[in-house]
């Protein structure tokens, strides 16, 4: 008899090992006939003690084969909370981008994506490296690898001497230029998880009260088990036959009398495939506007970025100021002009979620990585996994949903939701504040000293935080008195004043002075005045603050204030992956049932639809890591496809929620807009999503 014995994590306990993303681009360059990393190591762009921090180091070109025309690329790679049990796992999606000349970031050079030389599990002459044992997954495209845990385990994935076979020659790449001084590669890695094949639940029983057009056993309100890729029959009466509620405001063809067939090839779920773990990254996105040429970076922004000068220089939203949190943002000069490619950056941002992308965006995106859309039926599968749905329940397999109200620390990638307790979503629009910006006077022993009026940009958020001189590190801000520390702002539409009352309590108030902070949202010109409770007037010159410690107090810089280069306050997206720190549940994490986080609100997931018949039309066909000259995806059987690429957005639709709206399409069954086509980038303020590919 043999006995097997298995390493399992369930669902809550695989949240313990799901962190923050971090996607990680190594950029490396031959010099006197050896490559080196350029800068020595490849570029973390977020890092944080929470996050899985995924790295790719001590990378080079070695054993070319001028016969075969082949040469192996080797590194290091490592992150942490990395896990495998019985059936599920997560893994990292590598693949490599080549540039023969002028490679730079902002200089002409175009990047090609490199084909890998063989297919299957740690193919030949492939090197699994030493150190954690992991299998390398190359599938039949040959477009990239997946390398994720041999066996079963969690905690840190560190394997070191890792190497790939680059088939250069499929490349059309010469013996010369692989081995040339100016040729560069590009190793880039996605966090991904693994969903096995299996059996799922689609719908939740909810009705179309609840989960508004959820699917359904025919008309029946069961849910409906998907058992197979076979072809399905929607809408109808029969219970054997994928409904939809009657086709409760979902824009879809079909409905409890009208039926449509779900063609076999369409990937319905039950068959396996990987998902990134989170949304596109502010990061992603920039990094892959960096390796496309001037013209296909053009179509993937907003903003005009034709000439040296960018006026509106946050391109995704055709604005000079951050709009609705997405700071995506070039050089206002020293661009040049094509063929020279904008360098594009984040601000620092790079771990919050990518917003204003439109269908085609992220359908280049996915090309570019060698990936494909997801359709609506791969989601809930993401999602509830075997489990059995629960009436109205959101990603985590519960109905109990709880809003963030407060982030703290630098937005660095490392801040975290800390209000209230419990919270697992971003839904329905909250003004959150971000860094401290000063501005304003001089208080001095405990009068006004007034230096006149600030004249800045911002909008009507102003709050007031504590900060005390060196001298005394033990004064706190009495939280007693907080609600008596009034805002009172007019009109934010024309230029007005803001007036901070201090109240009329007395005492000492323990703080050696404030902070004004100001969210840079709407544009004017703004006076400020300080008064308390005695105050005649909103606006004096001299008063007495006997509510507050005698004492060297002082606020900020003097007028006129500057707009900081990336403010970070008002309403939109946060950091992917913000609940998931420390150990929690699924419900606490915010996390679909094989680790997939921020499935249920943040930004709408994009997926392909089963309601009308460009979507169903979908096979599951990979980007080929190739874009069109114009820099759309080119693939033909993906939704929005006319005429040779990816511009529209027929065949795709909306899952999972949005950060600016309610609880309603947060739920895993809801379809309110899952067949909705809208093609447009400058309003989606709330659209982002992920991609996947099929497993080899």
């Amino acid at each position: 008899m043999i006995h097997m014995r298995f390493f399992s994590l369930s669902p809550e306990n695989r949240m313990n090992l799901v962190r923050k993303k971090v996607t990680v681009t190594c950029d490396f360059r031959r010099v006197g006939g050896a490559l080196l990393a350029a800068g020595l190591f490849c570029c973390l762009f977020a890092t944080a003690a929470s996050a899985n921090n995924i790295t790719m180091a001590n990378s080079a070109l070695h054993e070319k084969d001028a016969v075969g025309n082949t040469i192996k690329i080797q590194f290091d790679i490592s992150w942490e909370n990395s896990w495998r049990d019985f059936s599920n796992y997560d893994a990292a999606w590598v693949f490599v981008k080549y540039c023969l000349s002028a490679c730079a970031d902002g200089d002409t050079g175009t990047w090609h994506h490199a084909t890998l030389k063989t297919s299957g599990t740690n193919p030949a002459n492939f090197s699994i490296g030493s150190g954690t044992v992991i299998d390398i997954v190359v599938p039949s495209d040959k477009k990239g690898a997946f390398i994720q845990r041999h066996a079963a385990g969690s905690g840190t994935l560190s394997t070191t001497a890792v190497k790939f076979v680059w088939d250069y020659g499929a490349d059309g790449v010469t013996d010369s230029a692989v081995t040339s001084s100016t040729m560069r590669f590009r190793l880039f890695a996605i966090e991904m998880t693994y969903a096995p094949q299996g059996a799922f639940s689609a719908g939740d029983t909810a009705g179309a009260s609840g989960s508004i057009g959820s699917f359904e056993a025919g008309n029946t309100n069961a849910v409906f088990p998907v058992t197979s890729e076979n072809a399905l029959t929607l809408g109808g009466a029969s219970a054997s036959n994928l409904g939809n509620n009657n086709n409760g405001s979902t824009y879809d063809d079909f409905n409890d009398s009208t039926t449509k067939s779900l063609p076999a090839a369409f990937p319905k779920g039950y068959a396996p495939f990987y998902l990134m773990k989170y949304e596109v990254s502010q990061g992603q996105y920039v990094r892959f506007l960096n390796t496309l040429t001037r013209t296909q970076q053009q179509t993937r922004v907003e903003s005009d970025i034709s000439g040296d000068a960018v006026t509106f220089n946050f391109v995704m939203t055709n604005t000079s100021a951050v709009q609705y949190r997405n700071t995506i943002q070039c050089p206002t000069t020293g661009n040049g002009v094509s063929p020279n490619r904008v360098i594009f950056n984040t601000g620092s941002r790079n771990a919050r979620a990518a917003s204003y992308l439109s269908w085609a965006d992220l359908m280049a995106y996915a090309d570019w990585a060698g990936l494909r859309p997801i359709t609506e039926l791969e989601f809930e599968k993401a999602a509830r996994g075997p489990a059995a749905a629960v009436a109205g329940e959101y990603a985590w397999g519960t109905t109990n949903i709880t809003q963030c109200l407060s982030i703290s620390g630098a937005e660095d990638g490392t801040e975290s939701c800390n209000s209230p307790a419990g919270a697992n979503c971003d839904y329905a629009p909250y003004n959150f504040l971000g860094g401290p910006y000063e501005l304003g006077g001089i208080y001095d022993n405990g009068s006004y000293a007034d230096t006149g009026s600030g004249t800045l940009s911002g909008n009507s958020t102003v709050i007031i935080r504590q900060f005390v001189i060196a001298s005394d590190t033990t004064k706190v801000y009495d939280n007693t008195y907080t609600s008596n520390d009034t805002i009172y702002i007019n009109d934010p539409s024309v230029p007005y004043n803001i007036q901070l009352f201090w109240g009329t309590y007395g005492g000492s108030r323990g703080v050696d002075g404030v902070n004004i902070e100001i969210n840079n949202d709407a544009l004017g010109t703004y006076n400020v005045d300080f008064y308390d409770g005695n105050a005649s007037s909103y606006s004096i010159t001299d008063g007495s603050f006997s509510g507050w410690n005698s004492g060297a107090l002082s606020i900020g810089q003097a007028a006129p204030y500057t707009v900081p280069t990336d403010p970070d306050g008002g309403y939109g997206p946060l950091r992917v992956g913000i609940f998931a720190a420390g150990s929690g549940s699924r419900e606490q994490s915010g996390a679909g049932y094989y680790g997939n986080l921020d499935l249920s609100g943040s930004m709408f997931e994009r997926t392909v639809t089963v309601g009308n018949a460009t979507g169903r039309a979908f096979t599951g066909t990979h980007g080929d890591g190739a874009l069109s000259t114009n820099g759309n995806a080119d693939v033909s059987d993906w939704p929005g496809y006319s005429s040779g690429e990816v511009t529209g957005a027929l065949g795709a639709g909306f899952r999972g929620g949005i950060w600016s709206y309610y609880d309603e399409d947060a739920r895993t069954s809801s379809r309110r807009s899952a067949a909705y086509e809208y093609p447009y980038r400058l309003f989606d303020y709330g659209f982002g999503g992920r991609v996947g590919r099929t497993a080899p």
